[in-house]
């Protein structure tokens, strides 16, 4: 629960907060002993990277606006639960949510023919813009069923 905590939390509780709700069954040692061994066992690898978190990266260093931000966040939300989705990986939904959503929005680029090609998009997703149209479709066909 400390690592659940620490890792979702703006204000994480102290580690005598759980010594307190454990009604002293254990030490602050035994907690963040076991803390340790819980995420070395792990590896510290306590995340996994989610298609959220690369709309959130993407938008931000392409210097996307608020209403692309949050229209692909959006899509990216309703892709979660599509089973038929799983097949694609995290940063090709993200970077395909984004190109959906410049191209409802109309957010091409000055100078710059597509909504894709020739973008910051395509140089930080190393995505060509053929590779992301049938999971962009996917994603065009998901949203308009909502």
């Amino acid at each position: 629960m400390l690592i659940a905590t620490k890792y979702e939390e703006i204000y994480a509780p102290e580690v005598k907060d759980f010594v307190y709700i454990a009604d002293n069954a254990y030490t602050s040692e035994q907690i963040l002993s076991m803390e340790y061994n819980i995420l070395k066992t792990l590896n510290f690898d306590v995340t996994t990277p989610s298609s959220l978190r690369f709309v959130d990266f993407l938008c931000k260093y392409c210097h996307s606006d608020s209403y692309v931000r949050c229209l692909a966040t959006y899509i990216v939300e309703l892709s979660l639960v599509e089973y038929k989705l799983l097949k694609y990986i995290p940063s090709l939904l993200a970077a395909s949510a984004i190109y959906l959503s410049n191209k409802i929005l109309n957010k091409a680029k000055p100078g710059v023919s597509s909504h894709w090609g020739g973008t910051a998009l395509e140089e930080y997703t190393h995505y060509t813009e053929q590779e992301i149209k049938l999971c962009t479709k996917d994603l065009c066909l998901l949203l308009q069923g909502a």
